[in-house]
């Protein structure tokens, strides 16, 4: 069989033996690999929010710029309206006009 493993002192300075401090180290190990996924994991989340966060400010200036689109629209809709009762009246009095010449 193999040498056993010879003990050392832990972070304590208490003396522990060579599979508790196998254990330990492989403990450490574990717990190190878990801190880099996590800080990996938050990241990614990170970058997948900042990500979020640019794509919201990118709509909202697509909707601020086809409301202010729809505005200058109903506006000139409006103005329109307006020409046309202008010209409907104005047809309308021509009409009365030659109507009464008659």
């Amino acid at each position: 069989m193999g040498s056993p493993v010879k003990g050392g002192k832990g972070k304590a300075g208490v003396q522990v033996s060579g599979v508790r401090a196998t254990s330990m180290a492989l403990s450490m190990a574990t717990l190190e690999a878990q801190l880099v996924a996590a800080k990996a994991s938050a990241e990614s989340k990170d970058r997948t929010l900042t990500q979020a966060q640019e794509r919201l400010r990118d709509m909202k200036g697509e909707l601020e710029a086809r409301a202010k689109q729809c505005a200058e629209v109903a506006l000139q809709n409006a103005e329109l309206r307006t020409k046309a009762a202008a010209a409907a009246a104005t047809i309308e009095d021509r009409c009365a006009c030659s109507g009464s010449r008659e």
